[in-house]
């Protein structure tokens, strides 16, 4: 099976260059391989070449690939950052990406300001709508900059997109072999489209067996889930609540540095990319934690259907944190590229505990 991978800018290339480590010691072991081809797009790309990325590849990623990681993306020193945008929206395109996926994972009880939260008691993962595909999004700014300007923006749902999303995000649980999922909304923020979320939530979940639901408003959620964060692992929230929920969540578990934020779809493309972007004043000094590269690397093998590299990942991860094979930033020791050939050498070694049959 063949990924796309992009580096991208900032501590792209070296974060990338640790997830090879870990892509190398899976195909070692197993028969099913992944090759991880890469492409050069990003700020350098854009400057050298006057565009953000090309048709071929685009071609290639229809054709040839299951899907694409991306590193990183942004170059301050570029006049323009327009070429971010471009290179998404041209993979959103190409691939109908119509899913955003976030799992947020506590890997450590040092990472919360909560307390009395211990590690994995946070586990949660955020589903919404992509919004580069289904909020048809229109708005204007008239009489600018003067006393009386005015500005609008509109969100446009339908029925049959929001029970295709919710389709593919029940099936993605189900797959994962859960049976609960919330959904969390803020009805006085978006009273029309929060009354049609839950009508189509209600009808799919009252057809399907394999499932219990129940709809919250977030106040009501917040509440519930600092009491008891475990009993809330799958959450769907739509629009600006989910963006901002998730955020929160990710302040919570430090998850800047061990969260991920994927795109897919009912075919199973998608596009995967750790949300600590570039990271410009540490890029080329290996001292970035790899942690939320490794985190993307298990959701693509979960995507590949591969479920052992996947959680044996997510394992390798919290093993690092109790062995404190962290960098500076995080009170640890050890640069970018050793703690690559550590978690490399674990996974290796876990690895090697599993009979030959279930590879």
């Amino acid at each position: 099976m063949k990924i796309a991978c992009i580096p991208g800018d900032g501590v792209g290339k070296e974060i990338t260059k640790e997830m090879l480590k870990i892509v190398s010691v899976f195909n070692t072991h197993f028969k099913t391989k992944v090759t991880c081809d890469i492409f050069p797009f990003g700020g350098e790309y854009f400057v050298k070449h006057g565009k953000a990325i090309t048709n071929d590849f685009l071609h290639r990623l229809q054709n040839e690939y299951r899907g694409v990681f991306i590193g990183s993306l942004g170059d301050s020193s570029i006049y323009t950052q327009n070429y971010i945008s471009q290179i998404h929206h041209s993979i959103f395109e190409t691939l109908d990406l119509s899913l955003n996926i976030k799992p947020i994972i506590l890997f450590n009880e040092s990472l919360t300001p909560l307390r009395g939260i211990e590690a994995n008691e946070i586990k949660t993962t955020f589903y919404r709508e992509s919004i580069n595909y289904f909020n048809n999004l229109s708005g204007a700014r008239k009489r600018k900059h003067t006393d009386s300007e005015l500005t609008s923006d509109t969100i446009v749902y339908s029925y049959i997109n929001i029970k295709n999303i919710l389709t593919d995000i029940f099936n993605h649980i189900i797959y994962n072999k859960e049976n609960t999922v919330y959904l969390v909304q803020r009805n006085k923020l978006f009273p029309n489209g929060s009354v049609l979320w839950e009508q189509v939530f209600t009808e799919l979940i009252d057809k399907n067996d394999d499932l219990h639901g129940e709809i919250l408003e977030l106040p009501h959620f917040l509440s519930s889930f600092f009491q008891n964060p475990k009993k809330f692992n799958n959450i769907i929230s739509p629009g600006a609540t989910g963006e901002i929920l998730s955020e929160t969540l990710l302040a919570m578990t430090n998850g800047k540095y061990t969260s991920l934020s994927a795109f897919t779809n009912s075919s199973n493309k998608f596009l995967v990319e750790p949300l600590h972007g570039p990271m410009p004043t540490i890029a080329e000094k290996n001292r970035v934690l790899p942690f939320a590269t490794f985190h993307s690397l298990g959701l693509i093998y979960e995507f590949l259907g591969m479920r052992i590299p996947a959680k044996l990942i997510r394992k390798a991860i919290f093993h690092a944190f109790e062995n404190k094979w962290l960098t500076i930033d995080f009170d640890g020791s050890m640069n970018t590229d050793s703690i690559g050939d550590f978690m490399a050498s674990y996974i290796d070694e876990e690895l090697k505990k599993i009979p030959r049959t279930n590879k």
